[in-house]
Order: C-alpha cells, then structure tokens, then sequence
C-alpha cells in the first residue's frame, strides 16, 4: 500500500479545488466521491468563480 499525503472526501468544488492545490504543491492525493464528481455542482446552473474557468454551467465544469 501506498501512503498517501492528502485524502478529500468529497468531489465537489471544494473538494477538487482542495486536490488541485494539493497536488500543486506535489502532494500525493486520494479524492474519495460516493456517486459522480461534482456532487451538488451538477444542478447548478451557473458557476462564475471556479479557479480557470470563467462563467460556466455546473454540469459541463464537472465533465471538463
């Protein structure tokens, strides 16, 4: 087993957005989701403050 440096629970905004700057910082990362990526993010019509992203639908950010 590989140990690991950071575990997110949650695949949501914060949790990805938690994992992007983990990894940033060379961290080796788990992210854990029970059902899709994205969780409530898949029913929001619009995101506009994403980091790299600029104004986008909940449903195409969790694709992309």
């Amino acid at each position: 087993m590989n140990p690991i440096d950071v575990l997110v629970i949650g695949a949501g905004p914060a949790g990805v957005t938690a994992a992007i700057y983990a990894r940033r910082s060379l961290l080796d990362t788990v992210v854990l989701e029970q059902e899709a990526p994205g969780g409530q993010m898949l029913l929001t019509p619009g995101i506009e403050n994403y980091p790299g992203f600029g104004n986008v639908a909940g449903y195409e950010l969790a694709e992309r």
